[in-house]
């Protein structure tokens, strides 16, 4: 006869189960096109991925999904990709995953910037929230060039044309955002 008096010995690790009320909702971001040199030269269109992730086969669904886009920290676009407002749902009202491969398109006039965020937030039924953002850089302005020559003091009395009998030097002036010297040509 053995008496514990209250007490049990127990070597066993605790295992813990994540319950459905503490997982967010996951969330991927895609551009539909391909930057070059990472910068757009238009609009941007945006897949959107949001999962609620199953835990022990049940998940608490898709609350709201909305968005934001920023640049240089100013709003110029937001809205609600999805919003779910049953009161009493059963579990096959419950959206588990919501999927747009055109769910936010960048405005580029908006977003003429190389600080451009793209946030999307998303909370599911049990209250879980979550936020995603994507960095784009956004050139729609086109390059300017300027050619300045020094010596204009050409001759003019020959036919159609002025020329010139001494050394001229031009100077060219490239005007872009994101320049890069490598992409002149002479």
């Amino acid at each position: 006869y053995i008496c514990t008096d209250g007490v049990i010995v127990d070597s066993n690790k605790p295992i813990f189960k994540p319950a459905v009320e503490d997982i967010k909702p996951e969330i991927t971001l895609t551009p539909m096109i391909e930057a070059i040199n990472g910068i757009y030269s238009s609009d941007v269109t945006i897949a959107v991925k949001v999962i609620d992730p199953v835990v022990e086969n049940t998940y608490a669904g898709l609350k709201e999904i909305r968005y934001e886009v920023t640049d240089q920290g100013v709003v110029t676009q937001s809205g609600v990709l999805y919003s779910f407002n049953v009161k009493w749902p059963t579990q096959s009202d419950l959206l588990q995953v919501w999927e747009s491969q055109k769910a936010i398109v960048v405005n580029s006039k908006l977003n003429n910037s190389n600080d451009v965020k793209v946030k999307v937030y998303a909370v599911d039924n049990a209250g879980n929230k979550n936020e995603d953002a994507l960095s784009l850089k956004i050139d729609i302005t086109k390059p300017t060039i300027e050619v300045i020559y020094n010596n204009n003091d050409g001759d003019t009395t020959f036919a159609d044309g002025t020329y010139f009998n001494a050394y001229r030097t031009a100077q060219v002036v490239v005007t872009e955002r994101n320049f890069n010297s490598a992409d002149v040509i002479f």
